[in-house]
Protein backbone atom coordinates (compact mmCIF):
# COMPACT_ATOMS: atom_id res chain seq x y z
CA UNK A 1 0.00 0.00 0.00
CA UNK A 2 2.86 2.39 0.79
CA UNK A 3 4.22 1.89 -2.72
CA UNK A 4 0.83 2.50 -4.32
CA UNK A 5 -0.05 5.68 -2.43
CA UNK A 6 2.47 8.02 -4.18
CA UNK A 7 1.17 6.96 -7.60
CA UNK A 8 -2.46 7.60 -6.60
CA UNK A 9 -1.59 11.00 -5.12
CA UNK A 10 0.26 11.95 -8.27
CA UNK A 11 -2.63 10.91 -10.53
CA UNK A 12 -5.05 12.94 -8.42
CA UNK A 13 -2.77 15.99 -8.55
CA UNK A 14 -2.50 15.71 -12.32
CA UNK A 15 -6.28 15.41 -12.55
CA UNK A 16 -6.75 18.54 -10.42
CA UNK A 17 -4.29 20.68 -12.36
CA UNK A 18 -4.80 19.23 -15.84
CA UNK A 19 -7.15 21.97 -17.02
CA UNK A 20 -5.02 24.82 -15.67
CA UNK A 21 -2.16 24.72 -18.17
CA UNK A 22 -4.13 24.35 -21.37
CA UNK A 23 -0.94 23.27 -23.11
CA UNK A 24 -0.80 19.55 -23.91
CA UNK A 25 1.26 17.43 -23.83
CA UNK A 26 2.43 17.27 -20.23
CA UNK A 27 5.61 15.46 -19.25
CA UNK A 28 4.93 13.67 -16.00
CA UNK A 29 7.99 11.50 -15.60
CA UNK A 30 8.74 10.48 -12.06
CA UNK A 31 10.68 7.90 -10.18
CA UNK A 32 9.13 6.84 -6.91
CA UNK A 33 9.96 4.08 -4.46
CA UNK A 34 8.04 1.54 -6.50
CA UNK A 35 9.99 2.47 -9.66
CA UNK A 36 6.84 3.19 -11.70
CA UNK A 37 7.66 5.71 -14.40
CA UNK A 38 5.23 7.95 -16.22
CA UNK A 39 5.56 9.24 -19.76
CA UNK A 40 4.06 12.09 -21.73
CA UNK A 41 0.27 12.42 -21.54
CA UNK A 42 -2.28 14.89 -22.90
CA UNK A 43 -4.18 17.42 -20.82
CA UNK A 44 -7.94 17.01 -20.94
CA UNK A 45 -9.98 20.21 -21.36
CA UNK A 46 -11.18 21.92 -18.19
CA UNK A 47 -14.21 20.12 -16.79
CA UNK A 48 -13.41 16.90 -18.68
CA UNK A 49 -11.02 15.33 -16.19
CA UNK A 50 -11.31 11.63 -15.42
CA UNK A 51 -9.17 9.25 -13.36
CA UNK A 52 -7.94 5.93 -14.70
CA UNK A 53 -6.18 3.89 -12.02
CA UNK A 54 -3.45 1.38 -12.90
CA UNK A 55 -2.91 -1.00 -10.00
CA UNK A 56 0.55 -2.40 -9.27
CA UNK A 57 1.31 -5.66 -11.03
CA UNK A 58 0.31 -8.71 -8.99
CA UNK A 59 3.55 -10.27 -7.67
CA UNK A 60 2.29 -13.85 -8.10
CA UNK A 61 0.24 -13.84 -11.31
CA UNK A 62 1.79 -10.75 -12.99
CA UNK A 63 -1.68 -9.41 -13.79
CA UNK A 64 -2.32 -5.68 -14.15
CA UNK A 65 -5.74 -4.23 -13.30
CA UNK A 66 -6.84 -0.94 -14.87
CA UNK A 67 -9.89 0.71 -13.29
CA UNK A 68 -12.05 3.66 -14.33
CA UNK A 69 -12.43 5.77 -11.18
CA UNK A 70 -14.77 8.40 -12.64
CA UNK A 71 -14.25 12.14 -12.48
CA UNK A 72 -16.00 15.38 -13.34
CA UNK A 73 -15.80 14.65 -17.09
CA UNK A 74 -17.17 11.11 -16.90
CA UNK A 75 -20.38 12.00 -18.78
CA UNK A 76 -18.29 13.41 -21.67
CA UNK A 77 -16.37 10.15 -22.27
CA UNK A 78 -17.45 8.14 -25.30
CA UNK A 79 -14.83 5.39 -24.98
CA UNK A 80 -11.60 4.37 -23.25
CA UNK A 81 -9.00 2.24 -25.00
CA UNK A 82 -6.35 0.62 -22.79
CA UNK A 83 -3.22 -0.76 -24.42
CA UNK A 84 -0.84 -3.21 -22.76
CA UNK A 85 2.68 -3.39 -24.21
CA UNK A 86 4.53 -6.37 -22.79
CA UNK A 87 8.26 -6.58 -22.29
CA UNK A 88 8.13 -9.58 -24.64
CA UNK A 89 6.66 -7.48 -27.49
CA UNK A 90 3.05 -8.62 -27.01
CA UNK A 91 0.49 -5.85 -27.48
CA UNK A 92 -3.08 -6.22 -26.22
CA UNK A 93 -5.94 -3.75 -26.41
CA UNK A 94 -9.08 -3.75 -24.28
CA UNK A 95 -12.01 -1.35 -24.07
CA UNK A 96 -12.67 0.03 -20.59
CA UNK A 97 -16.26 1.11 -20.03
CA UNK A 98 -16.58 4.73 -18.89
CA UNK A 99 -18.54 3.61 -15.83
CA UNK A 100 -17.13 4.20 -12.36
CA UNK A 101 -15.60 0.96 -11.09
CA UNK A 102 -15.32 -0.69 -14.53
CA UNK A 103 -12.07 -2.65 -14.88
CA UNK A 104 -9.95 -4.60 -17.34
CA UNK A 105 -7.12 -7.01 -16.53
CA UNK A 106 -4.00 -7.82 -18.53
CA UNK A 107 -1.69 -10.81 -18.09
CA UNK A 108 1.74 -9.22 -17.80
CA UNK A 109 5.27 -10.58 -17.88
CA UNK A 110 7.82 -11.06 -15.11
CA UNK A 111 9.53 -7.93 -16.47
CA UNK A 112 8.56 -4.27 -16.73
CA UNK A 113 5.55 -3.75 -19.01
CA UNK A 114 3.76 -0.58 -20.15
CA UNK A 115 0.14 0.55 -19.92
CA UNK A 116 -1.33 3.35 -22.04
CA UNK A 117 -4.92 4.60 -21.95
CA UNK A 118 -6.70 6.81 -24.47
CA UNK A 119 -9.95 8.64 -23.74
CA UNK A 120 -12.23 9.67 -26.61
CA UNK A 121 -14.81 12.31 -25.77
CA UNK A 122 -18.20 12.63 -27.45
CA UNK A 123 -16.86 15.65 -29.37
CA UNK A 124 -14.48 13.23 -31.15
CA UNK A 125 -11.24 14.40 -29.52
CA UNK A 126 -8.89 11.65 -28.32
CA UNK A 127 -6.42 12.08 -25.44
CA UNK A 128 -3.64 9.90 -24.09
CA UNK A 129 -4.27 10.06 -20.34
CA UNK A 130 -2.12 7.18 -19.02
CA UNK A 131 1.41 6.27 -20.05
CA UNK A 132 3.25 4.34 -17.37
CA UNK A 133 5.40 1.33 -16.74
CA UNK A 134 4.33 -1.54 -14.54
CA UNK A 135 7.38 -3.24 -13.04
CA UNK A 136 7.39 -6.79 -11.73
CA UNK A 137 7.93 -7.25 -8.01
CA UNK A 138 8.40 -10.46 -6.12
CA UNK A 139 6.05 -11.08 -3.22
CA UNK A 140 7.24 -10.47 0.32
Amino acid sequence: MKRFLPAVIMLLLFALFAGCTGAPPVQNNTSSGDKVTFGTVDTLPSGSNVVIQVNPKDPIYATIDVIFAGGEGQAQVKSIEVIYIGNNGVIQTQILKPEKGAAVTFKGTNQTDRIEAYVTLFNGNRYKVVNQTSPYRTSG
